[in-house]
């Protein structure tokens, strides 16, 4: 499990220190906005969390603030399209392929 998980970060050209910190801005993000959507895909995003799935959980919690139409600020916003680059969002996607045009152009 470790070794997959270096792996990951190293392929990302990220050091493990900001795989780390990417890991819990996600996990913020994930908690602040619990009460902002729909409580079953709170649970299916924190299961892809818990299971290292992050590119996954945060694909999910994207699709859901554009569902519920959640406002975010520009700092709010720039924050969700860092975690996308960071997990590649911008290249490969697994519930929604065109994810990364949907975050850029929504307002």
């Amino acid at each position: 499990m470790i070794k997959e998980y270096l792996v990951k970060c190293v392929f990302k050209k990220g050091s493990m220190e900001s795989c780390i910190a990417m890991e819990k801005e996600l996990y913020k993000l994930i908690n602040c906005y619990s009460n902002t959507i729909k409580k079953d895909a709170y649970k299916e995003i924190l299961h892809y969390y818990n299971h290292n799935e992050y590119e996954m959980a945060l694909e999910g919690l994207i699709i859901e603030l554009i569902s519920s139409k959640t406002r975010f600020n520009e700092e709010e916003k720039n924050n969700l399209v860092a975690l996308a680059r960071h997990y590649r969002l911008d290249i490969e996607s697994v519930f929604d392929t065109d994810i990364w045009n949907r975050l850029l152009h929504y307002d």
